[in-house]
């Protein structure tokens, strides 16, 4: 399976080049993408690595997950399973949520990114362009969730998104705190990484603009589901 949609132009840079490029030299690899739209490789890594951090996952982590459970009724049900089964099905599980749900994320976000800049503020670029922007965006994040597990296995706690919540001083339980738990550090990183894309595939948009329109948007989301569970 070519790793480009675009067969009759040379042949992209090598996977590894373009890894490398994503966090030390994204506009290298941005105008690479001018010509290629190279989205199946940096997509398989980012499902290896989800695959690799359920791995790495506690044994435990999967055990405490089922105390407490309820069913659709909010009623308590009883967990019959000895912890090697539950720790084997967690795995299974969360491995196939990750081969299912990084493409699905990849082609909603590029589309996302396509209906906004595209179509609605008529830019130029292709949505197999966004694609390999958002396919590449996701290394930023698969890294955040390796770097997550190596901080819960050096705490002994569950795994959780790098965020500045972790950072001492702020008050537990106030919306403030939900806002900064919420906003995870990997993410804001792989969306200016996607706002440069934007601002270099489709040169009448400006990286601020872009930076403005995509982070808004999120950190708009965080703060309203801070909101909700207050």
């Amino acid at each position: 399976m070519p790793d480009s949609a675009y067969t009759d132009s040379a042949a992209p840079a090598p996977l590894h080049r373009r890894v490398l490029q994503t966090f030390a030299a994204p506009g290298e690899l941005f105008r690479g993408l001018r010509e290629q739209a190279p989205w199946v490789g940096p997509l398989a890594l980012s499902i290896a690595v989800g695959m690799l951090v359920v791995l790495a996952v506690p044994d435990q982590a999967f055990v405490e997950a089922t105390e407490g459970a309820v069913n659709r009724r909010g009623r308590p049900v009883e967990i019959t399973s000895d912890p090697e089964t539950i720790v084997r099905y967690g795995r299974l599980m969360g491995m196939l949520v990750a081969v299912v749900r990084q493409p699905l994320a990849a082609f909603a976000f590029a589309g996302l990114l396509t209906l906004v800049f595209s179509l609605l503020l008529r830019g130029r670029a292709r949505f197999l362009q966004y694609l390999a922007v958002t396919t590449h965006a996701f290394l930023i994040t698969a890294l955040g969730s390796l770097l997550a597990v190596l901080v819960a296995v050096l705490r002994g706690t569950e795994p959780e998104g790098i965020t500045p919540a972790l950072l001492p001083g702020i008050p537990a339980g106030t919306f403030l705190h939900r806002v900064l738990a919420g906003t995870d550090l990997f993410t804001v990183w792989a969306i200016l990484f996607a706002a440069l894309g934007v601002s270099m595939l489709d040169r009448n948009r400006s990286w601020g603009t872009a930076s403005a329109i995509l982070l808004g948007a999120y950190l708009a989301v965080v703060a309203a589901l801070a909101a909700l569970t207050a």
